[in-house]
């Protein structure tokens, strides 16, 4: 053998010890039609990765579930217990975003110059993001990763605004949701009876009246003076509510976590620096707070105390939720779509519109073939931002008779069910029946 074949030959079984010290793959490790090239790829090719804070007690939806469906037979303790419990909820999920993101909310006290709220990669955050959307848990847990706390919001972009989160009236909506088929929204703000509410105590405001707003809660507390407000706060039991405005964006809504603590002078009358009263609460400002896992950045609160001194030098009015001060006018959940026939067409699937007697979460629409193989599903998420959007939901937001033709065979019929989540926490089939595509 010559000395350059004996090289060779040696050079050779070198590059085979190489490649299988380090983890290359073996002839019989190698599946058929595989690329040799990118079977050899070791583990220091691919890319790192990535590390997320440590969650210790992630969220799951099993917990949420696990929360009774209310009806006139509970005790008015347990009402206002399910209220309270699913409002904590939302402002105690601690999540770490899958990547940074930013969302345009002008109206928050934690918003940048340009009217931005900034959310960065590797930090752990406490409760909902601050935002417009007006939603409860659900859209929140459908990106949330329920083993490491991640939030995947790599879908949503800068739409992150309109889908998850909520403010200070939205999040106590959603908590009195539990309970309520009467609140929306405005109740929340405006507090006015024919949304939901009703005056808690002795202090003198018409309820009939359209909108307080007008008058400012400022003037109200003024008008009524400081010890006939005391006597009023010391009426507030769990879950019933306070809500502040004084003009332009100064509004802010709160849900009572523990009844009131109320100290009397020897005289009979209040003090009002030693009263106090525990709240539930969204805000912008984020708060640090030092868990079992590091720091968590938290966007809302779960036991802020405040004095009756303080409640009342920021003009803050008491109100009860109209089903929590009369539980016999809680309701089962009912939802329609307005279709009657066994089998319906893809147009008129379409143009129904979802209607509930409670705030909708979530409706999803699903399209089976006769062998029961899914063919299309498509879902919408409820919105507390008007009274319109609370209790109906158009279909066509969900599927349009052109959207869903890509994805079906003309002429074929399959089986279609439409189902809606409540904010009660009921799952309802709105509809089961044949579609003609």
């Amino acid at each position: 053998m010559t000395m350059k074949r004996m090289l060779a030959l040696l050079f050779a079984l070198v590059m085979l010890v190489s490649a299988v010290s380090c983890g290359g793959p073996s002839l019989s490790s190698t599946g058929a039609g595989e690329n040799p090239a990118t079977a050899a790829e070791t583990k220091e090719d691919a890319p790192p990765e990535k590390k997320y804070p440590t969650i210790s007690h992630p969220l799951t939806k099993a917990e949420i579930d696990a929360l009774p469906i209310a009806n006139s037979s509970m005790t008015n303790e347990e009402l206002r217990d399910l209220c309270v419990q699913y409002t904590t909820l939302m402002t105690s999920v601690v999540w770490t975003p899958s990547q940074s993101f930013r969302y345009e909310c002008s109206y928050a006290g934690d918003a940048d110059a340009a009217g931005y709220i900034s959310i960065s990669d590797g930090v752990r955050y406490g409760g909902l993001p601050y935002t417009s959307a007006a939603s409860d848990l659900t859209p929140f847990m459908d990106l949330y990763d329920e083993k490491t706390g991640v939030l995947d919001v790599s879908k949503l972009g800068s739409n992150v605004g309109n889908v998850i989160g909520n403010n200070c009236a939205t999040c106590v909506f959603w908590g009195w949701s539990r309970v309520s088929g009467s609140i929306n929204y405005y109740g929340t703000v405006t507090m006015t009876q024919a949304n939901g509410c009703l005056k808690l105590g002795p202090y003198t405001y018409d309820l009939t009246q359209t909108d307080f707003r007008t008058v400012g809660t400022g003037k109200i507390c003024e008008q009524n003076g400081e010890q006939t407000m005391y006597e009023s706060y010391a009426l507030l039991r769990k879950a019933d509510g306070v809500v502040m405005y004084n003009g332009g964006t100064t509004g802010h809504t709160r849900m009572v976590r523990e009844n009131a603590q109320v100290v009397r002078n020897a005289d009979g009358t209040i003090d009002g620096d030693k009263s106090t009263v525990k709240f539930v609460e969204q805000y912008s400002t984020q708060t640090s707070v030092q868990t079992e896992d590091g720091n968590v950045q938290f966007i809302g609160g779960m036991e802020r105390e405040y004095t009756f001194k303080k409640l009342f030098s920021n003009h803050y009015i008491p109100f009860e939720i109209a089903e929590l001060a009369d539980s016999s006018k809680i309701q089962k959940g009912a939802v329609s779509l307005g279709l009657d026939k066994d089998t319906v067409t893809v147009e008129e699937v379409s143009n129904a519109k979802v209607q509930a007697n409670y705030a909708i979460s979530k409706t999803t629409v699903r399209v089976f073939e006769e062998n029961g193989e899914l063919a299309y599903e498509n879902s919408a998420y409820g919105s507390a931002k008007g009274i319109g959007m609370q209790r109906t939901m158009e279909m066509s937001r969900i599927l349009s008779a052109v959207n869903i033709r890509r994805n079906l065979k003309a002429g074929t019929k399959y089986k279609i069910e439409v189902q809606v989540r409540l904010g009660n926490g009921e799952t309802i089939t709105a509809y089961s029946g044949s579609v003609q595509a």
